[in-house]
């Protein structure tokens, strides 16, 4: 930042009222020695063409003066508003070296919070690839379980297992991320643990014994033992659960008990006991 300076004025003023004081004497001088001649200063002074009279130096040298004490007190008021400028610069400089320690410190505070999220997502990524591993063993002993399920449960969780069929490649693994494929087995189970703690009763069309297809009821004693009986009660089958999926063997002779099984839980007869034909894989 440039500021006007007043110094040339002040030395010129200087170098004229250095000059008026050397002229004083002369004219004094010249005065003096007017008088002892006989004369008066005035007229002695209008012969002397070449010398200024005393009054007329001296009221240059007020002049001067007084010119003088203009330009310091001008200079005083010029310094006082170069120092508050000054100042105010000198705080702008203040307050952007302490931003810049601020920013310069916040950048530290970031590379270690930089460098602890990279430690962390390293950590995150081997338990990502330990639960990715424990997942594809749930959603592999999950799918085999649904092989061995009936068709109406079967049917109940194919939203979500149908996802195990995409989860099951290594693109789909990449398109669902580990809480889906999670959360996909766990409602899952918990369907098929529901319905085996239930005894369930359904209309179905099952294949009989002579190859016609008929609609019958099925009762469900969770997942362990099913029983189906034609609208007649001419036919009837039981079904159990194997490796190779549910699997039914025609049960005629047992058509009347299982038509009155189906008909106490749905209350349609008093409750008594009915024995029905079980099979133990």
């Amino acid at each position: 930042m440039n500021f006007p300076s007043k110094q040339p004025r002040m030395r010129a003023l200087q170098r004229v009222f250095a000059a008026i004081l050397l002229a004083v004497p002369t004219a004094i001088s010249n005065t003096a020695t007017a008088q002892e001649a006989g004369t008066s200063a005035p007229a002695a002074v209008a012969q002397d063409p070449a010398g200024p009279s005393v009054r007329v130096l001296l009221e240059k040298w007020v002049e001067v003066r007084r010119q003088i004490s203009v330009a310091r007190a001008d200079w005083r008021v010029e310094k006082e508003s170069i120092e508050e400028r000054i100042d105010v610069v000198r705080r702008s400089i203040e307050a952007v070296q302490k931003r810049i320690v601020e920013t310069d410190q916040s950048i530290a505070a970031a590379g270690e919070q930089k460098a602890k999220l990279a430690e962390d997502g390293k950590q995150l990524e081997s338990v990502a690839a330990k639960v990715d591993a424990a997942l594809v063993m749930f959603e592999d002993r999950t799918r085999a379980l649904l092989a061995r399920l009936p068709e109406p449960i079967r049917e109940k969780v194919a939203p979500m297992s149908q996802q195990f069929a995409v989860a099951a490649t290594e693109d789909g693994r990449k398109k669902l991320s580990l809480g889906a494929r999670l959360g996909n087995v766990l409602v899952v189970l918990n369907l098929v643990h529901k319905w085996n703690r239930e005894i369930t009763v359904t209309s179905e069309i099952r294949t009989l014994a002579d190859g016609s297809k008929a609609e019958v009821a099925c009762l469900y004693l969770g997942l362990g033992q099913a029983f189906y009986v034609t609208a007649k009660g001419d036919a009837a089958g039981v079904g159990i659960a194997t490796a190779d999926g549910f699997q039914w063997t025609p049960r005629n002779d047992a058509a009347a008990a299982v038509q009155d099984a189906i008909a106490v839980y749905q209350s349609k007869k008093t409750a008594s006991f009915v024995a029905l034909p079980v099979q133990i894989q």
